[in-house]
């Protein structure tokens, strides 16, 4: 018994399949001496990191937006840590932490919890007490604020490690 015969090409669809491949292809080649592009590293990493205990003021223009900064976390399992927040009355803001290795520590989910928070005037005033973090190790972590409300805000962030006791 002899192999069925292949199936027969016009030029019309040899054509396309070749246009097809080499289209493909575009994005995969580069130009001869073109160096291949390196991953960006977040700017939380390369930035200076916030200096313990002095505010970050954090500019949020209007609509849903969120903003990052670096601090460099002491030894957790040594160190409690507070988090500071001020913020407009009108701003919602949720605030967490991510540490060196990319774990998220949650901070306060708005700055309208009222258990964590207090309205004074015009600002809301957030402070937030946090024990030795046993599991954690010491390096460059990322504080993220996200707000959800429509006004700008400006929104002021503290983190302050202390020696435990």
């Amino acid at each position: 018994m002899s192999p069925p015969a292949a199936p027969r090409q016009t030029p019309a669809a040899t054509w396309l399949v070749v246009g097809l491949l080499l289209a493909g292809t575009v994005g995969c080649t580069r130009q001869a001496g073109t160096p291949p592009s390196t991953p960006t590293t977040p700017p939380a990493t390369t930035a200076r990191p916030q200096p313990n205990g002095v505010a970050r003021r954090l500019r949020l223009r209007a609509g849903p937006v969120a903003a990052h900064f670096a601090i460099r976390a002491p030894a957790p399992p040594s160190h409690t840590f507070t988090v500071r927040i001020l913020a407009p009355r009108h701003a919602d803001v949720a605030v967490w932490l991510q540490t060196w290795h990319g774990q998220r520590l949650e901070v306060l989910g708005s700055t309208h919890d009222r258990a964590s928070c207090q309205a004074a005037a015009e600002q809301t005033v957030c402070l937030l007490r946090f024990p030795r973090l046993e599991a954690q190790r010491a390096g460059t972590w990322t504080v993220h604020a996200a707000k959800r409300s429509p006004r700008p805000a400006v929104v002021q962030i503290t983190i302050t490690f202390h020696p435990a006791a």
